[in-house]
C-alpha cells in the first residue's frame, strides 16, 4: 500500500512529538524505527536512561491508548513540537490505535500503532 501524503504527515509529526518528549525527559541515545505494511504503520523508539516516575509512566500509557479517533486526523497539524506535554501526548494517543510501553531501569520502548484495515 503506497502511503498518502496525510499518512506521512501525520506519522511525521508523530515522530516529532516523540522524539521531542523523549528529548525533554532527558534521553541522550534515542533509536527510532518505522515499519510500514499493507494493514499497518508501526514506530519504536528505544531511549537511554531516562528518568520517568511510576506516574508519569502511567499517564503516558494512558494517554498513548486513548484509542485511534478519524475526527482527529485533521489536528495532527496543530500538535506544537517545540515543547510536548501531556494534552500533546493525547492528541498523539488518538492518532493511533496502540502505543506499547515499556519501561525497565532507565530503559524506555514505545510501539506506536496505526492500522490501516480497521474499516
Amino acid at each position: 500500500m503506497k502511503l498518502t501524503n496525510g499518512d506521512i504527515s501525520k506519522t511525521s509529526k508523530v515522530a516529532n512529538v516523540m522524539m521531542n518528549y523523549l528529548l525533554q525527559n532527558g534521553a541522550n541515545d534515542i533509536s527510532m524505527n518505522l515499519r510500514h505494511t499493507d494493514t499497518l504503520m508501526s514506530m519504536i523508539f528505544k531511549t537511554d536512561y531516562i528518568q520517568l516516575s511510576p506516574e508519569d509512566i502511567s499517564c503516558l500509557e494512558r494517554l498513548l491508548n486513548v484509542g485511534y479517533r478519524e475526527e482527529y486526523d485533521d489536528y495532527y497539524s496543530d500538535i506544537p513540537t517545540e515543547v510536548v506535554n501531556w494534552s500533546d501526548l493525547a492528541l498523539v494517543g488518538s492518532m493511533i490505535d496502540e502505543g506499547f510501553v515499556n519501561y525497565d531501569e532507565g530503559l524506555l520502548k514505545l510501539d506506536l500503532r496505526y492500522y490501516y484495515d480497521k474499516y
